[in-house]
């Protein structure tokens, strides 16, 4: 994975997210959110500003980086307030398990039928495999979470740390 490969935030970037952010975080906030809904909102936030900062030429960049972070956080925030923390934990099992084992496109499942938003489900995939400048072992892969029929993916970069752990580098 060469730099050119990875996504960058910039300053402005990251400022434009975090005011695109504010608001939706604010107009959510008229009632309490859940520590799910919550996560979910800023996950959410993150993966449409990066979205949303891909699509968008030029001047137009600014507009769709803060669109894609109050769309993607609004998405965000309706998945977080289903997926409970059995979900949260089958999910995260998953990315582990993929980036420790899984092949290039191999799906590693979970399911939740117990969970009180619905039968929730998903999955984490490998999808490219790499080495990031300073020559640590990285893993591009993509999330997959499926609530009442509701589909919603991420993606990230994991890179393993000085004592072998994953890190997530940006997602």
């Amino acid at each position: 994975m060469s730099q050119r490969a990875r996504p960058r935030a910039t300053k402005l970037t990251a400022g434009l997210f975090v005011a695109a952010l504010g608001p939706a975080l604010a107009l959510s906030g008229c009632a309490t959110m859940s520590e799910n809904e919550t996560a979910g909102t800023l996950i959410g936030g993150v993966a449409g500003a990066v979205v949303g900062n891909k699509f968008g030429k030029g001047s137009g960049k600014t507009a769709a980086t803060a669109l894609g972070a109050v769309i993607g956080a609004t998405v965000g925030r309706n998945i977080g307030k289903s997926l409970d923390g059995t979900s949260r934990r089958r999910a995260d099992a998953a990315t582990h398990e993929a980036l420790e084992t899984a092949e290039v496109g191999e799906h590693i499942t979970w399911q939740n039928p117990d969970n009180a938003g619905g039968s929730a489900h998903g999955s984490a995939t490998v999808t490219r495999l790499g080495a990031d400048s300073e020559g640590r072992t990285c893993r591009e892969f993509r999330q997959t979470v499926i609530i009442g029929g509701r589909e919603v993916q991420s993606y990230g970069t994991a890179c393993r740390d000085d004592n072998g752990d994953w890190k997530i580098v940006s997602s």
